[in-house]
């Protein structure tokens, strides 16, 4: 069967399906715009307002820390209040900050609007992919939200290029041109959307997001004054890193907890958070010190600026379709890792020939970054989608969104001190010493990929298998361990929805082949040893209603569990020591008794009863 092309996936929709997803890629590509477009108009914004780079990297900073923290957050709020009403909040709330950012008198209060239009973003980017993944059929679905995120993806490239024409006019007009694309998509999501909102809300947990920005702020302080105010720095360092300690401590013990750090423990999960925070640390990192150096060390206009920095995105609209077939054929490893070491290598390169030309001589790094750029971004983000499983992909989703938000705050912060180091924090045009803060830059994004290429290739599994019940994996060394029940407890409550839970036993109904589901049950034991035990079982049928000795003829293969009976019904049942219990040991083990059970039942009595 054919693919769906653009033209044919927009004329097979509805009327009222057109416009959500005008609203929902208007609002999106906004975003997108925004995260990259005020990289180059640093140069004019500090002419005005006299700043100095450590105050004026806030810009980009604060903006993409705001992201980092109230993302996370933006799908419950839509399970309280409704997914229309809250993005359309969102929505509304960047049009604010975008018309403050422009009328912005001082530098304080222009930081001050950027973070009022994050908080926005933070909400508007999640919610647009979730509205338009409801707004179309099941056959369009993937069409859809390939056209949400080239939009997007589109715009975070061409981002800088179109604000260096803008700037012609002058910095403001970057917010301004947001208003009536934000006015526009406020009217059609109005009365385009269709209200809806989960019948059961997870709490919010505003605890834990007041720790992550309290943490992430302190942190980026500190790490930011470095340069600047020597050891007086590290206190704010130490006090952002003990509040987030407290955050990944309360995270471990909240039963909804914002960032569930107990699955970090998967390979394939670690490996793709750390090259996708990597990635992204290095590019914007990269980017704010090469717009800072196009312009006033090279004196490049914004516009021919814009033009130089959208070369190293090019790579990401192109090839990321191809990367991510790719890595569903040889897994994300294959990719993730060349990719990073192509970025550390275009950084490097980028550094070494900063100060040797013009522009010509930034050119071969620049275009083998725009290379590494979807080697990485893609595959690595199919990671947490494939090893959570298909039940929990707005999990997924929201890791793959966090670790680059987190990369991009500490890329732009790291990156700025590591300039100020090695130049100081006085801009002015003209300076060709700007290439020594440039050099630094990039070298320390550099060495950033190189770690996570090193973590990669040490951590990440070879190959990954998709598959109904999330990760088969092929290299099993070093798998996470189970501490106690507790830990299992959180582990199946992120992986399978609970149907029921009573005491120490939970009991779920998953689908198997077909239309057909079957009942599990997973529940604390004692074993003979005295020590405590996970038991999977799962029901066949009345004993009264079957031929026993069939029964036990057909189990008698399987590699796991064996047959028992409780009140007259016939389980399928194993157990497992929870003492160095690792998570693929018990995922296996209960795959397998779900799918033996199923396939007992429908040939012992042909029906799916339970």
């Amino acid at each position: 069967m054919g693919g769906r092309t653009g033209a044919d996936g927009w004329r097979s929709l509805e009327r009222h399906s057109h416009r959500v997803l005008a609203c929902t890629l208007s609002a999106n590509a906004l975003v997108f715009f925004d995260q990259t477009a005020v990289t180059v108009a640093l140069p004019a914004i500090g002419r005005e307002f006299g700043a100095l780079l450590d105050e004026l990297q806030w810009t980009i900073t604060g903006y993409l820390l705001a992201m980092a923290v109230f993302m996370a957050v933006a799908g419950r709020l839509a399970d309280h209040w409704g997914r229309r009403r809250v993005f359309l909040g969102g929505l509304a709330v960047f049009g604010l900050g975008s018309a403050l950012c422009a009328a912005a008198p001082t530098l304080g209060l222009l930081l001050a609007a950027r973070f009022v239009q994050s908080i926005g973003a933070a909400i508007v980017q999640p919610l647009a992919l979730s509205t338009t993944s409801r707004a179309v059929g099941d056959d369009r679905r993937g069409w859809a939200i390939g056209v949400l995120s080239t939009g997007g993806t589109t715009l975070l490239v061409l981002g800088p290029l179109l604000a260096g024409a803008l700037l012609t006019v002058g910095w403001r007009w970057l917010f301004l041109v947001n208003l009536p694309v934000v006015v526009f998509a406020l009217v059609l999501g109005w009365r385009y959307i269709t209200p809806s909102r989960e019948s059961v809300a997870q709490p919010v947990g505003w605890p834990g997001i007041g720790l992550l920005l309290v943490g992430l702020a302190a942190l980026v302080v500190g790490v930011v004054g470095v340069a600047d105010l020597g050891t007086p720095a590290i206190a704010p360092i130490a006090g952002g890193l003990a509040v987030l300690g407290l955050f990944g401590w309360s995270q471990r013990r909240s039963r909804h907890p914002v960032i569930d750090f107990r699955l970090f423990g998967d390979r394939m999960l670690a490996g793709s958070v750390a090259a996708l925070f990597a990635i992204q640390f290095a590019v914007f990192g990269a980017t704010v010190s090469l717009a800072l150096y196009l312009q006033h060390g090279l004196g490049l206009d914004a516009l021919r600026a814009g033009v130089v920095i959208a070369v190293a995105g090019l790579g990401t609209p192109l090839l990321s379709i191809h990367t991510g077939r790719l890595a569903d054929r040889r897994g994300p490893r294959a990719l993730v890792l060349p990719g990073l070491v192509l970025a550390a290598v275009g950084l490097a390169a980028l550094g070494w020939a900063a100060g040797l030309g013009g522009v010509a001589a930034l050119i071969p790094g620049l275009l083998v970054l725009a290379l590494a750029r979807p080697m990485v971004f893609t595959p690595a983000s199919i990671g947490p989608l494939r090893t959570l499983g298909a039940a929990h992909r707005a999990f997924a989703a929201s890791v793959v969104t966090e670790a680059r938000q987190l990369g991009a705050v500490l890329g732009v912060a790291l990156t700025t001190t590591a300039s100020i180091a090695a130049h100081g924090q006085i801009l002015v045009d003209g300076d060709r010493g700007l290439v020594d803060g440039f050099r630094a830059a990039v070298f320390v994004a550099a060495a950033v990929c190189t770690a996570a290429a090193v973590l990669v290739w040490r951590r990440m599994p070879a190959y990954t298998r998709p598959g109904q019940s999330g990760t088969v994996r092929l290299d099993d060394r070093e798998e996470p361990t189970v501490a106690s029940w507790d830990d299992l407890v959180s582990y199946v409550r992120v992986r399978y929805e609970i149907m029921r839970a009573h005491g120490e036993e939970l009991w779920f109904n998953l689908p198997t082949t077909g239309d057909r589901t079957q009942l599990v049950v997973v529940r604390k034991v004692t074993g003979d040893d005295g020590h405590p035990w996970a038991q999977i079982a799962s029901p066949v049928a009345r004993a009264t209603d079957i031929d026993l000795a069939r029964l036990l003829e057909l189990a008698g293969d399987s590699v796991v569990g064996g047959v028992a009976s409780t009140d007259g019904v016939v389980l399928f049942r194993h157990s497992i020591a929870l003492e160095e219990l690792d998570l693929d040991g018990f995922e296996r083990p209960f795959r397998i008794v779900v799918e033996i059970a199923d396939r007992l039942e429908e040939t012992l009595t042909g029906a799916d009863v339970h």
